[in-house]
């Protein structure tokens, strides 16, 4: 299994996974606190097809002696979300968004907000972090 062959199959699963990841994530931002069972069953859904495709592709990598798809903490970690939302799921008509759960550093496209915000005393990273915020906020809203 090499050269055109590995290429085209592995695209198709590469494809199938960024489509599948892409609309949870967007699925997740979009959505509100609370998701209904059916919508978060979807959503887990196609988080479990990801990592599905992930591990399909490291797994085809090993096998081919390339290091490539290694499977890093977070690939757990994402499996370990798809499976809490199922198990809400089977407990509740309501499951949940697990944005709800993030601590993530609000940050633009380039980092820029979190750059400037560890740049600074320890003792002020949240009121800088927030002022930062505040000023993006502001320029946005002039654009109306």
């Amino acid at each position: 299994m090499g050269g055109k062959f590995w290429q085209n199959y592995t695209a198709s699963y590469k494809e199938h996974g960024c489509k599948k990841i892409n609309f949870f994530f967007r699925s997740l931002y979009a959505g509100d606190l609370w998701l209904e069972r059916a919508y978060a069953k979807t959503l887990a859904n196609a988080l479990l097809q990801f990592v599905r495709a992930y591990l399909l592709l490291a797994h085809m990598s090993y096998e081919l002696g390339e290091n490539k798809f290694g499977l890093i903490p977070k690939v757990h970690a994402l499996h370990e979300v798809a499976m809490e939302m199922f198990r809400q799921c089977d407990v509740s008509e309501w499951v949940l968004n697990p944005i709800a759960e993030t601590c993530s550093v609000d940050e633009d496209m380039i980092g820029r907000v979190a750059v400037l915000s560890r740049s600074v005393s320890p003792k002020i990273i949240a009121r800088r972090s927030l002022a930062r915020y505040l000023a993006q906020i502001n320029i946005v809203w002039a654009r109306g």
